[in-house]
């Protein structure tokens, strides 16, 4: 594959570097183990959809043979590598602001930069795929701006997010095992609908936005395994204790042990749009 990496700097180099230098190299190694957990139980059921509609688009003639896509957010290089392995003529780079998934992820062969979407100055592209990454960004206006600005006009973005109600029984059982008020408002106000979705990217930058809804489900044998699972541990635990305490969190992976799991429904969208001329 044909990379500009040799010819484009390291751009966007975030401030986060100084605080990473004093973390011991075994916790660079568990995230970036979690990174790896993350695929087959998350990041795939997301990509599934994302990388159909890629290969219609080839198909159709809607994405050129030999086009330059950027996979953002990419991690240790999902869907990056996916994408090159399943549409061979694709020529695919690959955006992460976090710098040892960076360089694991060109250990691996992929053509990544470490930098954040907000600020990065890399393109253009014939086209851009964002998987479950853009949930993570409060400033949904700036992360429209953001991609619109790495397509060339007529490239293609496929972006998938999460969507109001994901783990909504999670919420509901934290509710009623630690006593706690609101956690349905607290954790779910923030996530899109298909509505606030479609706004984001409506108007001048984007046309042809389409939006297509899936679901999968998470299902827990028990508490400890819920807690223990990387999409709860690296993405979800950490709200719940600012909501119920440490304590609060052990009690509901006690009561969820006794009542042998949980299954947790992930509602997500798929968004497809075109850069305007």
């Amino acid at each position: 594959m044909q990379s500009r990496q040799a010819a484009m700097p390291k751009r966007g180099r975030m401030v986060l570097r100084s605080v990473d230098d004093d973390v011991p190299s075994k916790v660079f190694d568990q995230r970036l183990a979690d990174l790896e957990a993350l695929i087959p139980v998350w990041s795939r059921n997301f990509a599934a959809p994302l990388m159909e509609a890629v290969g219609r688009d080839l198909q159709s003639g809607g994405l050129a043979s030999g086009a330059l896509i950027l996979d953002v957010g990419t991690g240790a290089g999902y869907p990056a590598l996916d994408l090159q392995a399943r549409y061979p003529s694709l020529r695919v780079e690959a955006l992460e602001a976090w710098e040892p998934a960076v360089a694991r992820a060109r250990d691996r062969g992929v053509a990544a930069f470490h930098g954040d979407l907000l600020t990065w100055s890399g393109g253009l592209y014939d086209a851009v795929v964002a998987n479950v990454c853009l949930n993570v960004i409060d400033d949904r206006a700036a992360a429209a701006r953001a991609l619109a600005r790495l397509l060339r006009p007529g490239g293609r973005l496929y972006a998938t997010v999460t969507l109001r109600g994901t783990l909504r029984a999670l919420d509901r059982a934290v509710e009623r095992i630690c006593s706690a008020r609101n956690v349905l408002e607290r954790m779910q106000a923030h996530r899109f609908t298909v509505v606030t979705l479609r706004a984001a990217f409506a108007g001048g930058a984007f046309a042809d936005v389409a939006v297509d809804v899936g679901r999968f489900t998470l299902n827990y044998e028990s508490g400890e395994a819920m807690a223990t699972s990387a999409p709860i541990r690296m993405g979800y635990a950490h709200r719940y204790r600012e909501i119920v305490g440490d304590s609060g969190w052990r009690r509901l992976i006690e009561v969820l042990d006794r009542e042998r799991g949980i299954a947790l429904d992930v509602p997500f969208a798929l968004l497809t749009a075109t850069r305007s001329p």
